[in-house]
């Protein structure tokens, strides 16, 4: 979902939409108490849209980040099936991957 679909599920206040990823979930939440917070006057109208640019900056950089967790992940599990493997096969240089993998050195 981009940003501007979750910004106008928030604005409506709407509950939190099924599938989204953490960073998603934030920026949904940060939304709706910006708008929130407009609407009882706690904000003004420059106040939200100078945090919404700040939050709006800093998401593609969350959703990277999350992708950079999530492919590491995948890459660890797919690693874990072979890494015994990789470390009796008398290979130094295998053993020596695992060992940097595992964090053991």
């Amino acid at each position: 979902m981009n940003p501007e679909q979750i910004e106008i599920h928030a604005m409506h206040n709407e509950p939190l939409p099924n599938g989204l990823e953490l960073p998603e979930q934030l920026l949904f939440m940060a939304f709706r108490w910006l708008h929130q917070g407009v609407r009882i006057g706690a904000l003004t109208r420059e106040q939200a849209h100078t945090e919404k640019t700040q939050l709006l900056d800093q998401f593609t950089d969350w959703m990277r980040w999350d992708a950079i967790y999530q492919d590491t992940c995948k890459m660890r599990v797919e690693l874990a099936s072979v890494a015994k493997d990789m470390t009796v096969s008398g290979c130094p240089i295998c053993k020596r991957a695992i060992e940097i993998i595992d964090r053991r050195t």
